[in-house]
């Protein structure tokens, strides 16, 4: 859940997602086979409107998945990587800023996506993607910066 679907309605969210058979991870991960191995998916609640607890997210993980955290604000980051479990985390929020001036980039950007607002980043060892989303807020417009569905192929280290 990112924060406007739980300023807004998130029982709404939350069933539409269930009559789509699309788990909702709050606080909690699940294991997927991949190939002779395992991968964990762990969703953490909202950071900034939520009650994120990491350790209860990661509490099953299984010890030698690698961990790919959903997290929707991505400047977290900077605390998440020092957990030493998360070897990726997936956010959005900024939408990239919606508005990227030439040689100066979003002057405005939305709390907690301030620092990573876009692209891919190391933070500590781990990576972090943030996403521009494909929507807007506040104000419907998009200048230099094109909405993004992202496709990422993960490899063994």
């Amino acid at each position: 859940m990112g924060n406007h679907d739980i300023w807004t309605d998130v029982n709404i969210i939350k069933t539409g997602l269930g009559e789509s058979r699309l788990p909702v991870l709050r606080n909690q991960g699940i294991a997927l086979d991949v190939g002779n191995a395992q991968l964990y998916l762990a969703g953490l609640d909202d950071v900034w409107a939520g009650r994120p607890d990491l350790q209860a997210t990661l509490s099953d993980c299984p010890a030698d998945a690698p961990v790919v955290l959903l997290s929707h604000e991505p400047d977290p980051a900077d605390d998440f990587s020092l957990d030493g479990r998360v070897s990726l985390q997936l956010s959005g929020h900024s939408r990239g800023g919606q508005i990227r001036l030439p040689f100066a980039g979003a002057p405005v950007l939305p709390y907690m996506a301030w620092k990573y607002d876009m692209g891919l980043y190391r933070v500590n060892d781990m990576w972090l993607y943030t996403n521009r989303g494909l929507g807007v807020t506040n104000e419907p417009i998009r200048l230099n910066c094109a909405p993004e569905i992202t496709l990422i192929a993960l490899v063994s280290g």
